[in-house]
């Protein structure tokens, strides 16, 4: 039973994932992506942040997430504060 808060849509954005004081950054590929987050696939390798902003590159758009999930590559983001997807792409 799907349990999610908004209905995802499946995309494939280039973006970047960083943390507040930049220690942190990697490339990464939107997935899919809601009103309230988003799942990615970054590069590099590692444990991310729990706390991270990812920057879409196409939209220019800049949102705080935490990081809910991590799964080698791959993790699902829930964001601070609830998206438009359209304006975002």
């Amino acid at each position: 039973m799907e349990r999610r808060r908004a209905v995802r849509i499946p995309v494939a954005w280039a973006a970047r994932i960083s943390n507040a004081d930049a220690a942190f950054e990697a490339e990464c590929m939107i997935v899919d992506i809601s009103a309230t987050g988003a799942r990615i696939s970054f590069q590099g390798s590692g444990q991310l942040p729990k706390r991270l902003e990812l920057f879409v590159v196409q939209s220019n758009s800049l949102m705080g997430a935490t990081v809910i999930w991590q799964l080698g590559r791959d993790a699902g983001l829930d964001f601070d504060e609830r998206q438009s997807p359209e304006s975002m792409g």
